[in-house]
């Protein structure tokens, strides 16, 4: 499904006179119906990866083949739409809207969009049981514990019912059984055919994926 071939991106440092090498030549396989994790301290490289395979930025140098299609060599437009097409996010903090409801942030991603409304509310329906958030979706977000946060971000990302899903720290801010819960049910989105790729530091984290990938000094290892 995702191969990267030699990715390296630097960014400009603060003081403008150097660059900062995060990721080296990254060459990595991924599969379909896998889940991920991608280790590393903080600052090491683990949301640039994850922003290079969401398509919000793009490497310096090096390929990145989805399904055999080179994202780099895609136009913004291209990009816009092979993201709205196939990637779903789940970013550490959820980035909610708090005056909104549960419902009207899971629908967020396809409010603006041509999509079929008996469709969208048939799958909300279902995402909802299935996330056991059915007695959230009416209450604002500042009414919600952070697990239910977490899975009302999950449930926004599911929403497109997107091929890949990206997790950038998911359970950074939750406790130890929120995390476990969380881990379940992305464990269960992985057996029901989502690709998922996580980037954190947590080692309960990578007891739940098929692969554990390491990024040390701009390098990435199996581990």
């Amino acid at each position: 499904m995702i191969k990267l071939e030699n990715i390296s991106k630097s960014y400009i440092n603060k003081n403008r006179t150097l660059t900062n090498d995060v990721l080296k030549s990254i060459n990595c396989s991924i599969n379909n119906c896998e889940m991920i994790a991608i280790k590393g301290r903080s600052g090491c490289g683990k949301s640039t990866m994850i922003n290079i395979l969401s398509g919000l930025i793009k490497p310096d140098s090096g390929n990145y083949y989805f399904n055999s299609t080179n994202i780099t060599k895609l136009s913004i437009k291209e990009i816009d739409n092979f993201r709205e097409k196939n990637i779903g996010m789940i970013v550490q903090d959820y980035a909610l809207i708090n005056s909104l409801t549960a419902r009207e942030n899971i629908l967020l991603p396809v409010k603006y969009r041509k999509y079929n409304k008996l469709i969208i509310n048939k799958e909300l329906e279902e995402l909802s049981k299935y996330l056991n958030i059915e007695d959230c979706l009416d209450k604002k977000i500042s009414e919600l514990s952070g697990g239910e946060s977490q899975r009302i971000a999950i449930a926004r990302a599911l929403i497109k019912k997107p091929k890949l899903i990206l997790a950038d720290e998911p359970t950074g801010a939750l406790d130890s059984n929120s995390e476990k819960e969380v881990l379940k049910l992305l464990k269960m989105l992985k057996e029901k055919g989502n690709t998922i790729i996580i980037s954190t530091h947590s080692n309960v984290v990578s007891q739940y994926c098929d692969k554990v990938f390491e990024i040390v000094n701009g390098i990435i290892k199996k581990i």
